[in-house]
């Protein structure tokens, strides 16, 4: 018998993030293997989305809304409960922090099971609600069927802020990455869309402008890197800014920058990827934040799978996915002096950068969205 998941997300296209990778990637395995997946996001006032026309293998439901906000958790509350009156699902899987609370606090009906997914930050942000025994929120957080994190880093985190869980209910699932992240970029002439010139060695940034993904420590480091390295060398930063104050500051530190910065903006898939083929380095200087972590870091896959090494700090899971001397290069330190050191070691070999390439489509390969949902749904 065919088994019914229904994954819970705030987060979906037309809106990309990772959470929102993360869902699309687990209901398209998760169809593969045999199950009936229905994901059960926002219309974001949209409800003629172009990709909800697509010949996607599980179903997709919208409900009106659109992006979490704490405000709305009576809604987010109300939606679970008509979801759980009818479940037509064997398993309920909350994808995020507001549906993972709220399937926490209502009566569960008999013979689904609950699995909820947490990814680091959402921990994090909420733990001083989380660290009492007896709190009701920490309850709820206690009490699905079972319980998933992205990496082990976010499982010690989860045992660290939530007492009293029990081992054996909770299971590590690192992420996957499509089949679609090998595919080359032939016949994407990527540098001369986005105005980059043919002979230059592209360090490469790609995500959300948030001051924890490190834009501001690698232009700080190019500024101490020696004249004679950053030869033909251009910094790309590819992301949207939800940060207006944080971009303002980036323009300014790039405006006495000694190399070319090129800022993109949003870019497509199809441009990132092909960024990722004609790229040297990928940098993404992660530095620790109060509450928000890198709890996984697709996006060192995503540029492994076109062959492109990283440079990045140890914080959070990164060390999980770049293996220091054989991926990319991690530093111990995220300061602009720990990212310098590496950042110029990268730019004075150039053939360290082709010796890592070798290792890293092989890398990217070791983590599958299949393995991931076996973990998350084998044996409920």
């Amino acid at each position: 018998m065919t088994r019914r998941i229904l994954i819970l997300t705030h987060e979906f296209a037309p809106f990309m993030g990772g959470i929102a990778t993360y869902v699309d990637g687990m209901a398209q395995a998760a169809s593969r293997e045999g199950y009936e997946v229905t994901v059960v996001a926002p219309d974001f006032g949209n409800h003629t989305n172009p990709g909800d026309h697509e010949d996607l293998p599980y179903a997709l439901q919208r409900f009106r809304g659109g992006r979490y906000a704490m405000r709305r958790f009576g809604h987010v509350l109300a939606h679970t409960a008509r979801i759980l009156a009818n479940p037509n699902a064997d398993v309920i899987h909350a994808a995020e922090w507001p549906y993972a609370l709220a399937l926490g606090l209502l009566p569960h009906p008999k013979n689904v099971r609950i699995v909820t997914t947490f990814h680091g930050s959402e921990l994090l942000r909420n733990q001083r609600y989380l660290r009492s025994a007896h709190s009701p929120i920490t309850r709820a957080v206690r009490r699905p069927d079972r319980i998933t994190t992205n990496s082990r880093y976010t499982t010690h985190v989860l045992h660290d802020v939530v007492p009293g869980i029990p081992p054996e209910k909770v299971r590590t699932a690192p992420l996957g990455i499509a089949e679609a992240a090998f595919a080359p970029s032939e016949g994407n002439d990527v540098r001369a869309k986005h105005g980059i010139a043919k002979d230059a060695r592209i360090l490469l940034t790609v995500g959300r402008l948030d001051p924890r993904k490190g834009h501001a420590l690698v232009l700080d480091a190019l500024r101490a890197v020696p004249e004679t390295d950053l030869r033909d060398v251009t910094y790309v930063i590819a992301g949207a800014s939800d940060d207006d104050a944080y971009a303002a500051d980036l323009r300014q530190r790039a405006s006495t920058s000694p190399v070319p910065i090129r800022f993109l903006g949003r870019v497509s898939q199809e441009d990132v990827r092909a960024l990722y083929a004609t790229s040297e380095w990928f940098c993404l200087a992660a530095t620790e934040h109060e509450d928000k972590v890198e709890g996984f870091g697709l996006v060192f896959l995503e540029a492994a799978a076109q062959g492109l090494p990283s440079l990045t700090t140890r914080v959070g899971a990164i060390p999980e996915v770049v293996l220091h001397e054989r991926t990319g290069l991690v530093t111990e330190r995220a300061t602009a002096e720990g990212f310098t050191s590496i950042l110029t070691r990268a730019l004075r070999h150039p053939t360290l950068r082709r010796e890592l390439g070798r290792h890293t489509i092989q890398h990217a390969r070791s983590f599958t969205w299949t393995r991931t949902v076996n973990l998350t749904y084998g044996d409920l």
